[in-house]
């Protein structure tokens, strides 16, 4: 099996669905639990060598709960999580790379979301 299509049944696995992209080759959208907080989310990527992170954005709005400024969060609600000339994301274990990232946004998203209460 492909690396893409362990990612990508994994993805689907976690409740996200493949979208189509302008800006990127793949585009999912889904839903993080953050601290049992919805959050919906688009991630994107080109390829799975990891020379580029994949972005993850909130979709259409930030949850009510992160309504004042955050750190690392970009304009048009670009998550940043890690600086790509200090991480190693291993290529060979692409869903365990990208469970990592998502699981470890849920839990920094969910901690933003509890200190803003």
């Amino acid at each position: 099996m492909s690396s893409y299509t362990q990612v990508h049944k994994w993805l689907v696995e976690q409740g996200f669905a493949l979208m189509n992209s302008r800006q990127r080759k793949y585009c999912y959208e889904g839903v993080l639990s953050c601290d049992g907080i919805p959050v919906p989310v688009r991630i994107t990527f080109d390829n799975l060598d990891f020379s580029q992170l994949p972005a993850i954005y909130f979709m259409d709005q930030r949850p009510k709960e992160l309504s004042r400024p955050l750190p690392h969060i970009e304009p048009g609600g670009k998550l940043c999580y890690l600086d790509e000339e200090t991480v190693f994301l291993d290529r060979y274990q692409p869903v365990d790379t990208f469970a990592r990232i998502l699981r470890s946004e849920e839990r920094r998203v969910g901690k933003e979301c509890r200190a803003r209460w």
